[in-house]
C-alpha cells in the first residue's frame, strides 16, 4: 500500500469519527475486502478504533453480507456488549470462516465486558 492509500484510509477514519460520516464508513468496510493484506489489516484497525461510531454501518453491511468474517473480527474487537446478539447471529452459519469468527467475536465481547 502506498503513502497515498494510507492517506486516503486515515481521512476516513477520520471523516467517520469526527463526522460519523456514511460515505467514509463505507470506503473502509470495502477496504476490509481488498486484495491487498495491508488495505484489509489497516481498514479494520481504523474501524476498530472508530469503535461505537462505526458500528452502525458495521451491522448494516453485515446484513447486506459485505465482507460477513471481517466484519465480525471487528465488532468481536470493538466488544461492545450492544452488538452480541448481532455476532451470534451468525455463530451457527454454513460457512466455517463465518462461524469461527462469530465464535470468536462473541469471545472477545465476554472477555471485555469481564465474563
Amino acid at each position: 500500500m502506498g503513502p497515498l492509500r494510507f492517506g486516503a484510509l486515515l481521512g476516513y477514519r477520520a471523516a467517520l469519527g469526527l463526522a460519523g460520516s456514511r460515505s467514509a464508513a463505507s470506503k473502509l468496510i470495502a477496504g476490509l475486502g481488498s486484495e491487498e493484506e495491508d488495505v484489509r489489516v489497516t481498514s479494520g484497525m481504523l474501524l476498530t478504533r472508530a469503535g461505537r461510531r462505526a458500528e452502525p454501518y458495521l451491522v448494516e453491511a453485515l446484513r447486506r453480507g459485505e465482507n460477513v468474517p471481517a466484519i465480525l473480527e471487528v465488532l468481536g474487537s470493538i466488544g461492545d456488549s450492544a452488538m452480541e446478539g448481532e455476532v451470534e447471529r451468525f455463530i451457527d452459519d454454513p460457512d466455517p470462516r463465518v462461524a469461527r469468527a462469530a465464535a470468536d467475536a462473541s469471545q472477545l465481547i465476554r472477555l471485555e465486558r469481564g465474563g
